[in-house]
Order: structure tokens, then C-alpha cells, then sequence
């Protein structure tokens, strides 16, 4: 299963229908009240069953999913929001019988209402954060201030109770490549391998783009040895793809590269885990049989 990984153009394409997306769901706690207060007519989207899927937000959250796995905090933005629409037509439903709403449910909903309006806002910055330090050549995530997310990430899958191996693929040639052909096909032949490695790795799994050389992969629920197993995979794979770098003269090359492993293991910060990654990869530059 490949990873979702969404390019400077849908993300930006997602914020600007997040945006719209709240602002369509302010109007409709406005409408909310107008409906309980002035007794107005109640439509089908707020009386609904799955009125959460119905609204523009939800249509939104729905359709961007895919991309929103990266975020911890997305999966609590849904349960807020399918549980404060929810408690929305509960109460909607007894003003319609005349029957007393008390006002502990009515602020247990505005608490819900405003806990999601809030976790909406951080994940807002979240993407935010997430588009200005993705790689414009590659469309992957670029290193500057990647500590907190693998931070973050590190305590998402012990939480979760699982493993996490750091890889650090440290891409041979580059150099003689951009030697050899020019600048745009060095760019052509990284950003063919982000592809390659995007197309071939799993959801949940982490790229990003460390230097000009080396990318990071970060293996979700693996152990070091069947992350061994992976990265051969990927290394056998590789060899027999060629990589077009100029269409007009039909060079091709073949990728290959080295890679420096580590767990990402209770007791270890994830600084010692890429120092120690980062140790596994040289030694294997320094010595290819070992």
C-alpha cells in the first residue's frame, strides 16, 4: 500500500477548504440556535443521524482523510465532531417535543463545541507547518524542524504500543550525475526516487528529505531485522528500474543506495536513534561487504 503523501498543491488546496469548511460550520451553529430559540423548521442535515458527514465540514474531513493520518490530532477532531452533532440533534429533537433542555447538557454541548473549534485551529497550524517545510522538488517533507514531529511521532507508536526502525538512505552518485548531465537531471533522478520510495512504502510509514543526498524513512510496527528485509526489497526493486533523465536524449541511470538503520526504542531519545542510524550508514559506506 503506497504512502499518502499530498503535494504543495493539495495542501494548499486543504486549508482553503478547511477554512471554508469552518466558516460554513459557524453558520451552522448560528442556524443551531435560531432552530431551538425561534422554533424555525429543521432540515434534514440537522436532524440526521450522520449529520456529521453531511455538513461542509465533515465533507471536507472525509474527502481529506487520507492525507490527515500524519496528524494524531486529526482522529480526535472527528469523535468531537461526530459526538457534538450528535448531542445537537438530541437537543434539537426536545425542543421540538417542548421538552426541557437542562443546562447542564446545553454547556456539556458549547464545551464540546468549543474543545473542537479549538483542536480545529491547532490542526490548522499543523498543516500550516506542514506546507511551508515541504520539499518543493520532491513534494516530501524537508528536515527543518522535523525533531518535534518525530518526537511526536516516537510517542504515537508507543502509545500504540508499537515498533518504529529509522533508515537513513543515503543515495549514491548524485554527485558524478550532476557531473555528468547537469542540474536538472540531478533534481529529475531525486525527485524519481522520493516517487519511487513513496509508491513502495506503507501508509503510516515517514519520508522525509534530509539533505541533498540522503532521505529518512521511518518504518511503523517493524523490527530492525524485518526492516532489513524491507530496505533489501527496495534496494532489489530499484536496480531493475531506470530512471529517465532527459526525454530528448533518453539518458538513463540506475539508483542505488546505502542505508544506516536503528530502533526507535523506549529509553532512546530519537536523537540517539538517528546518531545511531547515522553511524550503521557510514560504516557501510566505509565498508560494503560488511
Amino acid at each position: 500500500m503506497s504512502i499518502i503523501n499530498p503535494n504543495r498543491e493539495e495542501l494548499q488546496d486543504i486549508l482553503q477548504n478547511l477554512a471554508l469548511a469552518v466558516q460554513d460550520h459557524n453558520l451552522w451553529l448560528i442556524n443551531w440556535h435560531r432552530a431551538i430559540i425561534c422554533q424555525l423548521p429543521l432540515d434534514d442535515h440537522q436532524t440526521s443521524e450522520d449529520a456529521h458527514r453531511h455538513c461542509k465540514f465533515g465533507r471536507w474531513y472525509y474527502q481529506a482523510s487520507r492525507y490527515l493520518e500524519r496528524f494524531p490530532i486529526a482522529k480526535q477532531i472527528e469523535q468531537l465532531h461526530v459526538g457534538m452533532h450528535e448531542m445537537a440533534r438530541c437537543l434539537l429533537q426536545k425542543g421540538v417535543i417542548h421538552e426541557p433542555i437542562f443546562l447542564a447538557e446545553y454547556d456539556n454541548f458549547l464545551e464540546l463545541r468549543e474543545e473542537f473549534r479549538d483542536l480545529v485551529c491547532v490542526l490548522e497550524t499543523e498543516l500550516n507547518g506542514f506546507l511551508l517545510h515541504v520539499d518543493a522538488l520532491t513534494h516530501i517533507t524537508e528536515q527543518r524542524r522535523l525533531l518535534p514531529r518525530l518526537h511526536q511521532y516516537k510517542e504515537s507508536l508507543e502509545t500504540q504500543q508499537m515498533n518504529g526502525v529509522v533508515c537513513l538512505l543515503n543515495l549514491e552518485h548524485l554527485p558524478q550525475i550532476c557531473a555528468n548531465y547537469g542540474k536538472a537531471a540531478e533534481d529529475q533522478f531525486v525527485a524519481s526516487f522520493a516517487h519511487f520510495l513513496a509508491t513502495h512504502l506503507r501508509v503510516g510509514d515517514m519520508i522525509v528529505r534530509s539533505s541533498e543526498e540522503v532521505f529518512m524513512v521511518v518504518l511503523t510496527n517493524v523490527s530492525l531485522a524485518t526492516a532489513g528485509m524491507v530496505v533489501e526489497r527496495l534496494r532489489t526493486t530499484l536496480a531493475n528500474q531506470t530512471i529517465v533523465l532527459d526525454k530528448k536524449s533518453a539518458s538513463k541511470v540506475t539508483a542505488t543506495f546505502f542505508c544506516g538503520m536503528a530502533s526507535l526504542e523506549s529509553g532512546l531519545t530519537v536523537e540517539e536513534s538517528i546518531d545511531r542510524a547515522q553511524a550503521d550508514a557510514i560504516t557501510k559506506i566505509s565498508n560494503p561487504t560488511a
